[in-house]
């Protein structure tokens, strides 16, 4: 059975987050570095993906994933097993959580 805690926020100010390996995207030298945010906009175009998930440092890079509700703070949870992190839950509605309940 896995624990889960609450690791942490992050801020999103472009509508997205990224999860991806930096050492292919974050460095100059990266291998599949973009140098701009008009580059990364143009590879990431919504409305033209499912769930306008989009992988705009190729394919395997990393996600770009667009939140429910735009730019905002999101807590990040981790699913712990062993204590190891087994998954991440990023939680872009966390005002709705427990209303259905």
């Amino acid at each position: 059975m896995s624990e889960r805690v609450e690791i942490g926020s992050i801020y999103v100010d472009s509508g997205t987050v990224f999860v991806g390996d930096p050492c292919y995207t974050i460095t100059g030298d990266a291998s599949n570095h973009i140098k701009t945010w008009s580059e990364w906009c143009a590879k990431a175009p919504f409305g033209q993906e499912p769930y306008d998930v989009t992988e705009p440092a190729g394919t395997g890079h990393g996600l770009s994933i667009p939140t429910l509700y735009g730019d905002g703070g999101y807590p990040v949870y981790a699913e712990l097993e062993g204590g190891r992190v087994a998954r991440v839950i990023i939680d872009f509605a966390p005002e709705s959580d427990g209303e259905d309940e």
